[in-house]
């Protein structure tokens, strides 16, 4: 058995244990797995080591995986992806099956969790494994060679213990005394990297090049509520790099948000410019309120990274103001006849409730998601108008016209839905009615906006106001 362009060819298996020692996976323990599984008449010796040889070689796991496993849990997963082989021409490769295979290793192996997923299988992975990831110490290993992507994740959370047993650290690798798999040196540069991320105003991220492995290492403070993995594979693609492995380690916080420093590493070497232009855009995802149905748009490719960042502060923007602007002169006729200005007060609430209660959220982001080309154009527009690296051109005259034009497609696209109509009619004052903004800056921990005040209702806020600001951040909108 050979190895070619990341699958393994049929050949008699005789360099297998050879290449388990250069995996520093104990050459005597396979052997003996092999011997095991094969005298049990399941399988083959020569399916285990095509089997073996997946693991060595085409799941990308790093050395202290090997060093560490038991013998039945090697056992275990090798008889696992015995399961999944089939034949390809001289190839062996894993069936898109592998995902519904039951890595699980036992607790002598720690209570590791372990799945795979081939290209075809990765999305449905993924979200599977959606819900279950937030909180947990988790790895990502991919092989651009074999497109596998492996996945481990431990059981335990940082809930599962009480806040005093984070007095000596915060970390929950702080609870394992086995320095196996996180030896002081990484436990060291964990702790000094979160010391100073709770000390940094902005999203802190680390760059460094590890250029004895042709590596670079990216760190920087997760605590999205879910994973967001696919998303961050795609943004560093945008600047021509693959994920390769990821760590994510979660610690104790005060407010029992699920955080942790994530390490991302990446193969090559990034120039200056290469390395700031990814440092931005990870930083403007880290200071956004994350929208799920908005991120998918980015994932799935019907949004630029720019687009998804303008799209998710046009959301909260449109939920934030939005008042009804159709036929609400009898509305006006109403409050001009009360004589009382407790009845008007009254009044002014009952409409506010009633925009709030028409234009929920969830409706709102639907809408959006539905019409990713309508974002898209609003998006030319805003970047005309305020992208410091253009020419900031978008007069008053052109944004008129802009706006009679996308108000001529809003009519007939949604002619039977006057809903969607308004939300979009609405978005346009996104545009329109902001005068400054940091969204270009690279700085930030938030996006603000400072705005004129034709976002507010008159029937409601009937004095002038001299500017209003809108903050949008990963934390807080207001």
């Amino acid at each position: 058995m050979e190895t070619h362009g990341g699958c393994l060819s049929l050949s008699p298996a005789t360099n297998i244990i050879p290449r388990a020692g250069r995996a520093k996976l104990n050459p005597s323990s396979l052997y003996e797995a092999v011997i095991d599984l094969s005298s049990q008449g399941l399988y083959t010796a020569n399916c285990i080591n095509m089997a073996a040889g997946i693991l060595l070689d085409d799941l990308g796991l790093p050395d202290y995986f090997f060093e560490t496993i038991t013998n039945d849990a090697l056992k275990h997963i090798l008889a696992s992806i015995a399961k999944s082989i089939e034949v390809r021409g001289d190839k062996v490769v894993l069936n898109s099956w592998v995902a519904d295979i039951d890595f699980d290793l036992p607790h002598g192996s720690r209570g590791r969790r372990v799945r795979i997923a081939t290209k075809e299988t990765r999305d449905r992975m993924e979200t599977l494994l959606d819900s279950q990831l937030a909180g947990h110490r988790r790895e990502y290993y991919y092989n651009p060679e074999s497109e596998y992507y492996t996945y481990i994740f431990r059981p335990e959370t940082v809930a599962d213990y009480d806040p005093g047993d984070f007095k000596d650290s915060r970390f929950l690798f702080g609870r394992d005394n086995d320095y196996g798999d996180t030896p002081r040196l990484t436990r060291g540069r964990y702790e000094k990297f979160l010391g100073q991320a709770s000390e940094s105003v902005t999203p802190m991220i680390e760059v460094f090049s590890l250029s004895d492995v042709g590596e670079i290492r990216i760190m920087f403070n997760s605590d999205f509520e879910k994973p967001q993995l696919q998303a961050l594979r795609i943004l560093f693609a945008d600047h021509g790099l693959v994920i390769t492995r990821a760590y994510w380690e979660p610690y104790h916080t005060r407010t029992g948000v699920a955080s942790s420093i994530c390490s991302l590493y990446v193969k090559g070497e990034l120039s200056r410019k290469a390395e700031n232009a990814l440092v931005n855009d990870l930083r403007a995802y880290l200071s956004l309120a994350v929208n799920r149905k908005i991120t998918r748009l980015y994932v799935e490719g019907e949004l630029n990274f720019r687009e998804m960042l303008f799209a998710g502060n046009a959301v909260d923007f449109v939920h934030m103001f939005i008042f009804k602007e159709r036929g609400n002169m009898t509305d006006k006729e109403i409050m001009d006849n009360l004589a009382s200005a407790d009845y008007r007060e009254a009044y002014s609430s009952r409409l506010h409730e009633a925009n709030r209660f028409t234009y929920v959220y969830r409706t709102i982001t639907d809408t959006v998601c539905s019409h990713p080309d309508l974002i898209s154009f609003l998006y030319g527009l805003f970047d005309a108008k305020f992208n410091p690296a253009g020419r900031c051109d978008l007069g008053a005259d052109e944004a008129d016209k802009k706006r009679r034009e996308f108000s001529r497609m809003l009519s007939i696209r949604f002619m039977d839905f006057p809903l969607r109509h308004d939300i979009f009619a609405f978005m346009f004052k996104f545009i329109s009615a902001t005068l400054k903004t940091n969204f270009y800056k690279p700085e930030k921990r938030s996006f603000s906006f400072r705005m004129d005040n034709s976002v507010l209702d008159p029937l409601i806020f009937k004095q002038f106001v001299f500017g209003i600001f809108f903050v949008n951040g990963h934390y807080a909108c207001g």
